[in-house]
């Protein structure tokens, strides 16, 4: 039996869906019990029976007479007159009932069918026999030896012993087998059933264990992103300071360069982790999927090469969607690269929208999913394909089948907390030499759901000034880098240490201070309980908050993101002198 027949019946067994038909009779009944059964049967009431599948091959037998097993079954004639007996004349017999009729070697059968989930799987017949009030025709049989060159003497033989039943007692014998059947159908279909139960709930635990090992690598990825994020302000922070020094010579400036460059590039890790972690700051824009894959179509024919063949097959119905664009253009740029890597000698990369419908929710790997229409766009390639272990953990961050060197094991994902993000969740099936097909769901958009589309912020020149400016940050190597560029753009800075400090010191300066520029999270308190405190003591004052933390982490903490002025960590000095004097000159 192939690989791919013990999947089809497993799937048609386990699976909700799946289709009885790819199963074979002695893959659904107890064929031993049965056996036993009707060999019982046969000892009490001398009724011969037979259970057959629809092919009509036999799977149990009992009392079967020698005219059937040395004659009528070892003709290709006989025994294709048999063959139509065991199958087309069962046809349209209804569950618990049965039918008696004489077959083409003239004699009498009886049958009730086994259907299973509604299909017709096999039969069980009492047969071959004669009726107790007739008189089998000798000459018959005599001249059906001559014409199919059966031993005359031996045949009719046979004949003399082919059992003979009263009609009252083959209609009750048939009664019995009609309700059997009955019962081993429904019971087979209940153990179906059941099976798919249990696999259901054992696939839906499977599901929740990784959501939440997902949501727990998550949180670490967060965390660790935070700690990371401070060390690279100070680093890229000090780095970019030394190179607006006019005295350095070129040896020094590429040194530099390249301290920034690899500070760059741990940045860049760091926003995958972010990712990961579902919350980096996005802009939402209503748009039309198919206007999103076209856009970046030529970006990902760059990234595939030459020898794959791009084919995309956009929806005829506008998919409207709210996304950021450029993360949902990343999302298809890292699933495009994932599969090139697996086409080492070329294939096709096939990239296509529709829609579908999650009538009620339900647990995925990836949280929670809520009842709704969803879009999807369907990323499928003819690569060499993944196990089954590698599926499992294809979004685990860090997690690679590459070579040392050829992939940091975040591209999968930054698409998982991209999606994530959205409120969609992601689908992978693939097997090993067969492809692999990845499934993005994202809620459809529907009109009214945003008042506004967010604007990106304006680009500013970094100016300088002379004001006064509250800082609060709980790193020292941070808080002194900040000092350090706003000093030497002109600011004068006032240091708090902490959330409770920053009240302090703003009671104390306030007639001075221009604005503040402060942690979200800090000892004592955090920056949103210290902001509502300072609005006691002056209603209009200007603040920037900066943090090396997820959004997700923030917001367990009781402080929302919305309405606020927020830079992430690593911030460069350039980009952080931008957002102070912008909002300095509001």
């Amino acid at each position: 039996m192939t690989n791919s027949i013990v999947q089809n019946k497993l799937r048609a067994i386990l699976e909700p869906d799946g289709d009885i038909g790819e199963l074979e009779l002695s893959d659904i009944i107890d064929c031993e019990m049965l056996q036993s059964m009707l060999e019982d049967f046969y000892r009490i009431t001398g009724m011969l029976g037979a259970v057959l599948d629809i092919s009509g091959k036999v799977l149990v037998a009992v009392g079967w007479q020698d005219i059937c097993t040395k004659f009528h079954r070892c003709h290709p004639d006989t025994l294709k007159n048999c063959i139509e007996s065991d199958t087309v004349l069962t046809n349209d017999v209804q569950v618990g009932t049965y039918k008696h009729y004489r077959c083409k070697n003239n004699m009498w059968d009886m049958v009730t069918p086994l259907v299973v989930g509604g299909r017709h799987v096999g039969n069980v017949f009492i047969g071959q026999f004669f009726y107790e009030d007739e008189t089998p025709d000798v000459e018959l049989f005599r001249e059906q030896a001559r014409r199919y060159g059966f031993d005359e003497v031996e045949y009719l033989a046979a004949l003399g012993r082919v059992p003979r039943f009263s009609r009252e007692a083959a209609d009750s014998g048939m009664q019995f087998y009609a309700k059997l059947t009955r019962m081993v159908s429904s019971l087979s279909y209940s153990s179906i059933k059941e099976s798919r139960m249990l696999n259901e709930r054992i696939h839906l635990e499977e599901q929740l264990r990784q959501s939440q090992k997902m949501e727990a690598v998550g949180q670490l990825a967060g965390g660790v992103a935070h700690d990371f994020n401070n060390i690279l302000q100070v680093i890229s922070g000090y780095g970019n300071l030394l190179l607006m020094d006019s005295t350095l010579d070129d040896r020094k400036k590429e040194q530099i360069d390249h301290i920034l460059s690899a500070s760059e590039k741990a940045a860049q890790l760091t926003k995958g982790l972010l990712a990961f972690s579902r919350r980096q700051v996005m802009t939402f824009t209503p748009v039309n999927l198919n206007d999103v894959i076209e856009h970046v179509k030529k970006f990902l024919v760059r990234v595939i090469g030459e020898d794959i063949h791009l084919k995309t097959i956009p929806s005829e119905i506008t998919v409207k969607v709210c996304v950021d664009i450029g993360q949902m253009e990343q999302v298809l740029i890292n699933l495009a690269t994932n599969s090139r890597d697996a086409m080492q000698k070329g294939g096709l990369l096939t990239i296509e929208t529709g829609f579908h419908s999650v009538e009620a929710s339900n647990i995925h790997e990836a949280g929670s999913v809520e009842p709704g229409r969803y879009a999807v766009v369907t990323v499928s390639d003819t690569g060499s394909g993944m196990d089954q272990e590698t599926c499992k953990r294809i979004f685990e961050p860090f997690y690679t089948t590459k070579e040392v060197g050829k992939g940091t094991g975040l591209g999968m994902a930054i698409v998982y907390g991209i999606v994530k993000q959205h409120n969609g969740f992601i689908n992978v099936y693939s097997e090993l030499g067969q492809g692999t097909t990845f499934r993005i769901y994202i809620p459809v958009y529907e009109d009214g759901q945003l008042e506004h589309a967010e604007k990106l912020d304006q680009i500013i020149q970094p100016l300088g000034g002379t004001e006064t400016i509250l800082l609060a940050e709980d790193d020292v190597g941070v808080r002194n880098l900040m000092v350090t560029v706003l000093t030497k753009f002109g600011y004068n800075v006032i240091q708090a240490v902490d959330g409770q400090d920053v009240v302090d010191t703003f009671a104390e300066n306030m007639d001075r201070v221009s604005m503040i520029l402060m942690d979200v999270i800090m000892p004592k308190k955090n920056g949103m309980e210290a902001y509502d405190e300072i609005i006691l003591l002056k209603p209009n004052v200007k603040v920037l908050y900066s943090s090396g933390y997820t959004a997700d982490f923030i917001q367990d903490r009781g402080v929302s993101e919305e309405g606020i002025e927020l830079l992430m960590k690593p911030v460069q000095p350039m980009e952080m002198l931008r957002k102070v004097r912008e909002i300095l000159d509001r």
